[in-house]
């Protein structure tokens, strides 16, 4: 029998790659300090303000850093109403992604038990087949850490005529497909949250202001 999470990791705890859409209300209304934005941010009062676009969000340039606005604007929210201004990068949740390898293997011994190949065993007009050839190049890559979203796995295991709890356990397949829909915050805060490639993150929103000469 498999593992949903696989070797080298707590149970449902793996990396997340794959967006999704989500609640980021709920898991942004937390507005948990983050330490990575507190570390570059030092002390706040050795900072000002840089670009024209912060009067977009009521901030003046050459200002001092006022830490509680910098916060929300990390998070792509207004500094001072903290108005969900623009989405932050999202992934699928970890504990909601199967282990790769134990799947990839079931359907191809499913596909040579009954004769035919994997794509017209998965059918769907070669698209699943498709994605299986990128989940098996991901277990090429990361071995038995690739992870695959439960969704997909559902959809290649019914396809296939795999049954999961077989392959993982029913304890396992419950957990993942109670967190299959849901995501999780991925990236990097105040660098991954830009309206475009050419706007300004936090990181050169802010600078140190020069020193004057006596």
């Amino acid at each position: 029998m498999g593992d949903l999470t696989g070797p080298g990791h707590a149970a449902g705890r793996v990396p997340a790659d794959r967006e999704c859409g989500c609640d980021l209300e709920q898991e942004d209304a937390e507005q948990k300090k983050d330490a990575q934005v507190d570390y570059r941010l030092g002390d706040a009062r050795d900072l000002e303000w840089i670009g024209g676009g912060l009067r977009d969000v009521a901030l003046v340039p050459a200002q001092s850093v006022d830490k509680n606005q910098a916060q929300p604007l990390t998070d792509g929210r207004h500094p001072l109403t903290v108005e969900l201004l623009v989405t932050p990068k999202v992934a699928v949740d970890p504990r909601g992604k199967a282990a790769a390898r134990p799947l990839a293997e079931a359907i191809e011994t499913a596909a040579t038990e009954r004769g035919v190949s994997v794509t017209d065993l998965l059918g769907d007009d070669g698209k699943l087949a498709k994605r299986l050839a990128l989940l098996e190049r991901g277990v090429h890559r990361e071995g038995d850490g690739h992870r695959a979203p439960f969704r997909a796995a559902e959809n290649h295991a019914e396809a296939a005529g795999v049954d999961l709890t077989e392959l993982y356990g029913c304890a396992s397949v419950a957990k993942a497909r109670e967190h299959a829909d849901a995501c999780v915050r991925v990236g990097i805060r105040g660098y991954d949250v830009r309206r475009s490639p050419k706007s300004y993150g936090l990181r050169s929103s802010t600078r140190r202001p020069a020193r004057r000469s006596a």
